[in-house]
Formats: C-alpha cells, structure tokens, sequence
C-alpha cells in the first residue's frame, strides 16, 4: 500500500503484498534463468511499484525485468568503477545532492559542464557514468520505502554545440529502458528556445507515464521551491546554496575536479540521515 502525506510518499508493504513480491521475483528469476538471490538487487517496495503500474500484465512486467536482469549482466553493471567513468563526472556536470519534500533523491545535472569537445569519442562511458550514478542513487540512496529519484537539469547556455543526437538516443536506449519506473519528477530549465527544441525532438521518444513527469520551468528557483527546501537549490538555478562537491584540493593535478566521489557519497548518505530524523 502506498501511504502519502503533504510531503512524502512512502511504499509500506503488507504481507500479502510481500508475498506477492516474492512471487513477482521467482518468475523474474526463472524467466532470466538466474537464482532468485540476483534479483535482490531490486528492494520489494521497488518491484512492488513496477508490478502495480495501471493495465500493466503480470507477464508483462516480468518480461520487462527479466530483461533487465539480463542486461545488467551482459552490461556487467556491477563492474563499472569510478575510475572508469571519472573523466566524465569530476566536472561535476552530474551529482546527487539531497532530498525533494517526497524523500527522493535529487540527482542534478549542468550538462553545459560535460567537455562537448570530445563527447563524439566517449559516448560509451559517458552512458556508462549516468549508470554508474542512477545505480548509487537506487541502491545506496533511496531512504526505506522510496522508489523513484527526482531530476533537476540545468539548460542554461546550452547550444547546438551540446546537441548529440546519438548520445540521446543511447542513454535513452540504456537510462531510460533499463532503469524503469524509476523517475519521480524530471525539472528542466530555465525555459529557451533552445529547451524547447530539445523537449520536441525527444518527446515522442519517451514512455508515455515519463511525459507527464517532465515540468519546464520558467523561473526555476520559484518552481523548485515547491518541491524541496530552498536551501537545497544551488546558484546557478537561481538558489543561494553551494553545491560543494570535494574537499579542498592538495593535489595539482587534481585542482580543477568539481567533484570527489566519495565525499559526494558520504554527504548524500548524511542527508538520507538527517531525513530519517526527522520522521
């Protein structure tokens, strides 16, 4: 059952429900011909969440995440490191940073920060470190019975410079397919010319249920506010925090890294913290 109040949804399963969980995953793990223990890498409350989207079949649902346990391999999700993917994060172009008023996590892109230059040549990690991101926010920063992120994207200066049709379309193909019924809210803004181009070429590209999560802001500080506390909304969105990412550099070398994955982790942890306090 899911259990809602003016600023948090929670999934709370009944033991019917459990039950109904563990049914749902024998067959996912028998239509993926795995042990049933590889599928814990979905929470009951999540898989609970996808079995109960409206006219959506049983079996539908457990082919569509048999699907993805099998991907996951093939993929080796599991594998993928931070060294692997850090040239396309240290610029701090993606990060989590805290929580919405429905206990979500906020995952923050600034897409003008990716080094466009030479993106045509490292499509397949740049893909690679969206998952690696999507799968800590999903398996390490969702407070209990949370399914779904929230994402906040900043378009402000973007061009046709940044348009990548290929990259799109893949993280599309890889993000969006593989991580299903994962995205709360999707925040865009502010407004251009240039946004609504976009939003037009990959609209028809998106599921259905995930249109109707996608909000274009005009004033993006007066918007988010709605949804998450104002001392969470950064500078460049019109806010007054500081997103910092890292601790102070000692090394050269590492000067201009925005960000510094583990410090970014233990502060998300420490918010997940905090929110659980305050319940």
């Amino acid at each position: 059952m899911r259990h809602e109040s003016m600023d948090r949804a929670v999934i709370v399963l009944t033991h019917a429900e459990e039950a109904e969980v563990h049914s749902f995953r024998l067959a996912i793990a028998q239509a993926a011909g795995v042990p049933v223990e590889v599928t814990h890498v979905f929470s009951d409350e999540y898989l609970f969440s996808v079995l109960r989207v409206k006219n959506r079949a049983f079996a539908y649902a457990v082919t569509k995440m048999a699907h993805i346990v099998e991907w996951r391999s093939i993929y080796e999700v599991d594998t993928i490191t931070w060294d692997d993917v850090k040239s396309q994060l240290v610029s701090g172009s993606m990060y989590w940073y805290g929580y919405d008023f429905q206990n979500r996590p906020i995952l923050w892109v600034r897409a003008k920060l990716k080094d466009w230059d030479t993106m045509s040549s490292r499509r397949d990690i740049e893909i690679r470190a969206h998952v690696f991101l999507l799968e800590l926010g999903c398996r390490r920063f969702m407070p209990p019975g949370v399914t779904t992120y929230t994402i906040v994207t900043d378009s402000a200066g973007l061009g046709m410079k940044q348009v990548d049709l290929r990259l799109m379309r893949g993280l599309l193909d890889v993000c969006v397919a593989n991580f299903p019924d994962r995205i709360g809210l999707v925040h865009a803004g502010p407004l251009t010319r240039f946004l609504k181009y976009i939003t037009s070429w990959l609209w028809p590209l998106l599921p259905v249920r995930l249109r109707s999560k996608v909000s274009l802001m005009h004033d993006c500080a007066t918007e988010l506010a709605k949804h998450m506390d104002t001392e969470l909304i950064p500078l460049h969105m019109g806010g007054s925090a500081m997103h910092n990412l890292r601790t102070p550099p000692t090394n050269p070398a590492e000067a201009n890294d925005i960000m510094e994955i583990t410090y970014m982790i233990d502060q998300q942890k420490r918010f997940m913290e905090e929110l659980k306090l305050k319940q």
